[in-house]
């Protein structure tokens, strides 16, 4: 009995001896929660949620019908006969819709919620009773193998390169993360994970702010942006100009990242949420709709042609 004992202990102090070692060796870390990443996070700027530089890709933009001509604030109540909402509201809920279709691209936790929220309380739990009676089912993703013969114009193609991958030193990009692993194609699925989990906490950060104080600093950047679209509607069309100015905003870029994550290479295995695409009831479609920049959709479609 006594020997059995020393049997079975020694084996488990050798497997454990063999797993520590085998860490070592790795470079195994478990990977940080989204949670544990905002207890943690202090950003060394105003900003908590600095924009990621997304790049542009060159390619023909098609124009549907209806995306031509930029409307204004008043041209769109007139189209669709309903109250105009203000740039923050449309803003806020933009960016927590867009919180959470990012948050499904991390199979193994939920992201954290929004438990008070003053400065838009009855939007957030209006748009939570929205999102509760069409629920979407987790996704089912595999990053591994996503990027071939990586070269810097990727980072055009796939935006989502462009993401830091630590909190405080964006210089860290996703792009940089992959180039520099011994085994990219293995590596890639952690390392897009631990990048999204980036972003996330950032994003929250900037909820957070706008539901205490009804601003940010991104906001600004947005509102500013929303009254140049409506001064020179004319020269703010569908154009790579036009694109570079609007990727400076969260809403755009965020955008463009969901596009790139719903619509890659054999990433997703059953179904994208509704929201994952900004479908036409979003905050993000009366966004576009306000600023005249529904043109947009002939690019990121462009790009999934490119994509395949």
């Amino acid at each position: 009995m006594i020997n059995k004992t020393k049997t079975i202990g020694l084996r488990t102090t050798l497997s454990a001896a063999l797993l520590l070692t085998a860490s070592c060796s790795s470079g195994f870390k478990r990977p940080e929660s989204i949670e544990e990443k905002m207890t943690r996070f202090t950003s060394r700027h105003k900003n908590p949620n600095r924009v990621p530089k997304i790049s542009v890709l060159p390619v023909k933009i098609s124009l549907s019908k209806g995306t031509r001509a930029p409307a204004s604030a008043q041209q769109e109540q007139k189209i669709t006969s309903k109250p105009i909402i203000s740039n923050k509201r449309l803003y806020f809920l933009g960016l927590y819709t867009q919180y959470k279709s990012l948050g499904r691209f991390i199979t193994a936790e939920e992201t954290p919620e929004l438990k008070h929220c003053p400065a838009f309380h009855s939007s957030l739990l209006n748009l939570k009773e929205e999102m509760a009676c069409n629920p979407s089912s987790k996704l089912s993703v595999n990053f591994s193998g996503r990027y071939q013969a990586l070269t810097p114009d990727a980072i055009s193609l796939y935006p989502e390169l462009a993401l830091p991958t630590t909190l405080n030193n964006e210089e860290t990009t996703l792009y940089s993360a992959i180039k520099s692993s011994q085994s990219p194609d293995k590596d890639t699925h952690e390392l897009l994970s631990q990048a999204i989990k980036v972003h996330l906490t950032k994003t929250y950060k900037e909820l957070e702010e706008l539901c205490d104080s009804g601003t940010s600093h991104n906001y600004y950047n947005y509102e500013n942006l929303t009254t140049y679209a409506e001064q020179n509607s004319g020269q703010f069309g569908a154009n790579s100009q036009s694109l570079k100015i609007l990727f400076k905003t969260t809403l755009f870029s965020n955008k463009a990242i969901l596009e790139s994550l719903s619509y890659g290479k054999g990433i997703i295995r059953g179904r994208v949420p509704a929201s994952a695409h900004d479908n036409k009831n979003s905050a993000y479609d009366g966004v576009v709709g306000k600023m005249g920049t529904k043109w947009t959709t002939g690019y990121f479609q462009a790009l999934r042609k490119v994509r395949k």
